[in-house]
C-alpha cells in the first residue's frame, strides 16, 4: 500500500498538468478509495469546510468574476488549513473530479470555476498571507 506522503506527491505531479483526472492518479487512487465515494461525505468526514448547490448563499460562494461564462462546480471547498486543501484534493480525486484553486476568480475563460460544469474548486479566500522560507530560495543573479 502507498505511503500518505507518497499520495499527496502524486496528487501534486497531477495538478501541475492540469488535473487529478489524470490516468495514473485515478488508477491508483481506484485502488485506495472506492470509486463511488461520495465527495461531500469524504470532505465532511476529514473536517474541510464546503458549499454545495444547496448551500444557501451558494451562487455568492461559486459566481466569478468574468459573468459571460458562467460555469458551476459540483462543490467548493472552502479550506482554513494547508492539510484541508490537500484534504480537498484527495477527496476530489477519489470522486473522480476535476480541481481548480480559485484565488480572485478573475479568469477571463472562468478557468477560476475550472472551465466547464462540475468539478471541485479550492477557494483560497480564508488564506491571507505568504510565508517564504528564505533559507530555500534560490537566488538568480541579477543581469
Amino acid at each position: 500500500m502507498l505511503k500518505i506522503s507518497s499520495i499527496h506527491a502524486l496528487l501534486a505531479i497531477c495538478l501541475l498538468f492540469g488535473t487529478t483526472n489524470a490516468f495514473p492518479a485515478q488508477k491508483v487512487l481506484s485502488w485506495i478509495f472506492n470509486s463511488s465515494t461520495d465527495v461531500t461525505r469524504c470532505l465532511a468526514s476529514n473536517g474541510v469546510p464546503f458549499a454545495t448547490p444547496s448551500t444557501p448563499n451558494w451562487i455568492d460562494i461559486y459566481i466569478p468574476f468574468n459573468l459571460r461564462l458562467i460555469f458551476e462546480p459540483a462543490v467548493v471547498t472552502i479550506p482554513e488549513t494547508d492539510k484541508q486543501v490537500s484534504k480537498s484534493i484527495t477527496c476530489a480525486a477519489a470522486a473522480g473530479l476535476k480541481v481548480q484553486a480559485k484565488g480572485g476568480g478573475h479568469s477571463y475563460a472562468s478557468y477560476s470555476n475550472i472551465g466547464e460544469n462540475g468539478g471541485l474548486v479550492i477557494s483560497l479566500e480564508k488564506f491571507s498571507e505568504i510565508l517564504v522560507d528564505q533559507s530555500k530560495v534560490i537566488r538568480q543573479p541579477h543581469l
